[in-house]
């Protein structure tokens, strides 16, 4: 076991015989606990005609099994409150906040459908699960804009990249995959070694290992089964792109923008979220400044601009505004590209300092908040090697120069990708000049 002293309490790392990773950490302040389980399965692990598994997946993990027919309800009744699931291109997670006493059940449940779930899929219940998943598709795709995404990461990543096709999938294709394509994908990537456990609450770390080895541990690992391979990423594109799509009548111009950055957990990644503040974290900001309340030509229409941390290959800024009474897409999309490319002139000592503050503490509160320091030492613990590192994550950001940034805002900008929105526009790409 792996011992570490960090700000909330003492935070431990153990990995079990079958290949389970299990993270605890004991912090008096709380009251039940956080329970994390990261999978290593995501969108970017799916294999051409089966894009939307991993997240289909995500809703047959509720399904129950004969052991536990009513997975969220025996949960319930036993006191556990805020149990869910998420899904994005890197991992699959499950998360619960339970009594301790509940500790011990609420990880037999998980073991019994890790190493028994995939028994239970026949036609009827793929039908009736994948019913709920189209559901969730009309309810995220709803509205004039509810395509954006899509279309941003068809242009910014080339064909046949693992992180071009939405976590959310092809559900017709999904329909044709029989119960045994859809049991094997589960075979393979819901397993012990591909699984991080973490506990964060008033209960002593050994303990937690204890349970999770008599529960989980007790879960069998791949054996002979090969871990299943990244997929190729290809290479990127390294000019900016324009896509163009026509909005609805009435609806006001957007520009959307998408920019790559170097993988979570890399080196130079902190100074990429340094640059997300300085272009669209606030009303200080060069977006909210320049087209906002300078040019008005603009309002935010969500982030300005934010991190999308992925953590293979590319990561991501994406942001997108709305346009004012008047200004065309076209004139939108030109304010949002000089503020961008600004950063090329340097930055004054107080902007930085700013942008650094504002990231440094964005960090740290994520850090107070129990489920989401949960989420960030599964994270860490999977890409950076420990979940201490969450901790030394939100404080890398201090040594950001504007050296740093600046190189970071000239390697982004040139092959960023714009998606314009408009009453004029027409669906195609085209290579900006």
């Amino acid at each position: 076991m792996e011992r570490y002293d960090a700000p909330h309490g003492p935070l431990s790392t153990t990995r079990l015989a079958n290949g389970l990773t299990v993270v605890a950490q004991r912090d008096p302040a709380l009251r039940g606990l956080h329970v994390h389980l990261r999978y290593d399965v995501g969108s970017r692990h799916e294999a051409p005609g089966h894009h939307g598994l991993a997240h289909f997946l995500e809703h047959l993990m509720f399904l129950g099994t004969r052991r536990h027919p009513d997975f969220l309800e025996t949960l319930r009744r036993a006191g556990a409150r805020d149990v869910n699931a998420s899904t994005n291109q890197d991992r699959s997670a499950f998360t619960m906040t339970v009594p301790s006493e509940l500790l011990p059940l609420a990880l037999a449940m998980e073991a019994d459908r890790m190493t028994n779930l995939a028994r239970e899929f026949d036609e009827r219940a793929l039908a009736g699960h994948l019913a709920l998943v189209r559901r969730e598709e009309r309810e995220r795709c709803r509205g004039p804009f509810g395509d954006a995404a899509r279309l941003l990461f068809e242009h910014a990543y080339p064909p046949g990249h693992p992180y071009r096709h939405p976590s959310m999938g092809d559900t017709d294709a999904l329909g044709r995959l029989s119960p045994e394509e859809v049991a094997r994908f589960h075979r393979l990537h819901y397993r012990p070694e591909r699984a991080t456990l973490v506990v964060v609450g008033d209960l002593d770390p050994d303990t937690v290992a204890g349970t999770a080895a008599t529960t989980l541990g007790a879960a069998p690992g791949g054996g002979d089964v090969p871990p299943p391979p990244d997929r190729p990423s290809g290479p990127l594109r390294t000019s900016p792109a324009v896509a163009r799509t026509t909005c609805p009548g009435g609806t006001p111009p957007r520009v959307y923008a998408l920019l790559h950055t170097p993988p979570y957990g890399a080196r130079e990644h902190p100074a990429y979220a340094v640059l997300a503040a300085v272009l669209g974290l606030g009303r200080g900001s060069r977006l909210f400044r320049s087209a906002v309340r300078g040019a008005r030509i603009a309002r935010p229409a969500g982030e300005l601009l934010a991190s999308w941390e992925l953590e293979r290959g590319s990561s991501l800024l994406y942001g997108a505004v709305a346009a004012t009474p008047g200004t065309t897409g076209a004139r939108l999309l030109d304010g949002v590209r000089t503020a961008l490319t600004s950063v090329s002139g340097g930055l004054a000592p107080r902007e930085l300092q700013r942008a650094v503050r504002l990231v440094r503490w964005q960090r740290l509160a994520g850090l107070d908040d129990p489920a989401r320091r949960a989420e960030a030492f599964a994270v860490h613990t999977r890409v950076t090697g420990g979940a201490h590192h969450a901790y030394t994550a939100a404080e890398a950001v201090a040594d950001v120069t504007e050296q740093a940034v600046v190189h970071a805002a000239g390697r982004s900008t040139a092959a960023a990708t714009f998606l314009v929105c408009d009453e004029a526009g027409t669906v195609a790409a085209e290579t900006a000049r």
